[in-house]
């Protein structure tokens, strides 16, 4: 141990055993302390009169400044907590309507004095539930406010089928339909996934953001369940795992 400056020793018991040096009792150090080697805590330590809470960190103020206590998720530059939230039930969106996504709704508190950035990473999916394909948009909300957007389309090649059809429309039942574009068509209902990304800075306040799908064109149906709803190679839920469950649904983190 150096001793820089004078210390008032007449707190402290000193005990000096087998080349390690023992400080106790209450003191008031008068000047610098440092200390050479590995330094062993066995209760709280305080700074700037406080020992912070659980899961804060001592952070520093720059020069001639106390440290403070702080928890990560309040440091500058810091990418402090994440929450993944997946899409939950199915809902159906018309042309023209605007829906909110079940499952992607986020609340945040900012304290007094703190700022906050927030980075959404929003990924959708809009599987089309009409002849013609459909597009629409995947909106990110703040208190009801449209703050960013993202393009979705999806498209049914059984639609193809549809266009060369002859004859009386009329004799045509949902059920021939269907069984022959399941045998014509490679592929149907066909989402293209979109990725929406976006970021607001918050100061002091309660905020709510929500994840909405408007429709443009067509009807598609959200948060799907490829194998409930019979994606040809898909894998359906069971107990040991999700299967293909979780393909289809929209996500936001």
């Amino acid at each position: 141990m150096e001793r820089h400056s004078p210390i008032n020793w007449k707190w402290m018991e000193v005990q000096k055993l087998n080349g390690t040096l023992n400080v106790t009792g209450n003191s008031t150090l008068d000047g610098t302390l440092s200390v050479k080697g590995q330094t062993t805590l066995s209760n709280a330590l305080s700074a700037s009169s406080s020992v912070g809470t659980a899961g804060q960190v001592l952070m520093s103020k720059g020069e001639n400044s106390a440290p403070e206590w702080k928890s990560l998720k309040d440091a500058k530059g810091v990418v402090s907590e994440t929450e993944l939230k997946l899409g939950t039930t199915e809902i159906e969106v018309n042309q023209g309507k605007e829906e909110d996504i079940p499952g992607l709704t986020y609340t945040i508190t900012v304290p007094a004095g703190k700022e906050k950035l927030v980075i959404f990473n929003i990924v959708g999916y809009a599987a089309p539930n009409s002849f013609g394909g459909t597009q629409g948009v995947f909106e990110l909300f703040q208190n009801e406010k449209k703050i960013s957007s993202a393009y979705a389309a999806g498209f049914d090649s059984g639609d193809k089928y549809l266009r060369n059809l002859t004859g009386d429309p009329k004799r045509i039942t949902t059920e021939y339909l269907a069984l022959r574009m399941m045998n014509t068509a490679p592929l149907g209902k066909v989402p293209i996934p979109t990725t929406l990304i976006a970021q607001a800075k918050l100061t002091e306040g309660k905020y709510t953001f929500k994840v909405k799908y408007k429709s443009w064109y067509g009807t598609s149906k959200i948060n799907v369940d490829a194998s409930a709803a019979g994606y040809n190679g898909s894998t359906p839920k069971d107990n040991n795992n999700v299967g293909d469950s979780e393909a289809l649904l929209s996500k936001k983190c």
